[in-house]
C-alpha cells in the first residue's frame, strides 16, 4: 500500500470525532433534520394550542429542548415541550434500538421573555 493510500484509509479527527470515509451499516438509522426556525415561527402563529412535531424519535431531541440546547425553542421564548409514547430502547438488542417518543410543542406568549414574540 501507498503511503497516500494508507493516509486516506486512515481515520480522520475532526471536532474531537473520529470520522472514517465508507458507507454507514445499513442498520444505521437516518433522520431527517428538523427546521427549528419555521417550527418555532408556525407555533407562534397558533399560541396555546399543542402541535405534535414528531412520532417515535429519538427521545435526545426533546432533551435538547428541554435544556434550552436548540435556540429557536428556548424556555424564555415561551416554548413547552412535552412527550408521549415514550418508549424504552434495548441497549443490548442487535441492532441497539434507541429511546423513542413523540413530540408535542406549544408557544405560550405569557411566557416569552424576548421581544421577537412580542
Amino acid at each position: 500500500m501507498t503511503r497516500k493510500a494508507a493516509k486516506a484509509a486512515a481515520p480522520k479527527v475532526v471536532g474531537g470525532a473520529e470520522m472514517m470515509a465508507g458507507t454507514p451499516p445499513e442498520s444505521r438509522p437516518t433522520r431527517g433534520r428538523y427546521d427549528w426556525d419555521a417550527i418555532a415561527e408556525q407555533l407562534r402563529s397558533d399560541p396555546g394550542q399543542w402541535y405534535r412535531i414528531f412520532e417515535g424519535d429519538v427521545t435526545s431531541l426533546a432533551t435538547a429542548i428541554r435544556i434550552n440546547g436548540i435556540k429557536a425553542l428556548r424556555k424564555d421564548k415561551g416554548f413547552r415541550v412535552k412527550t408521549t409514547n415514550n418508549k424504552r430502547g434495548v441497549a443490548d438488542a442487535e441492532p441497539p434500538t434507541p429511546r423513542t417518543c413523540d413530540l408535542w410543542l406549544r408557544y405560550e406568549p405569557d411566557l416569552d421573555l424576548t421581544t421577537e414574540g412580542k
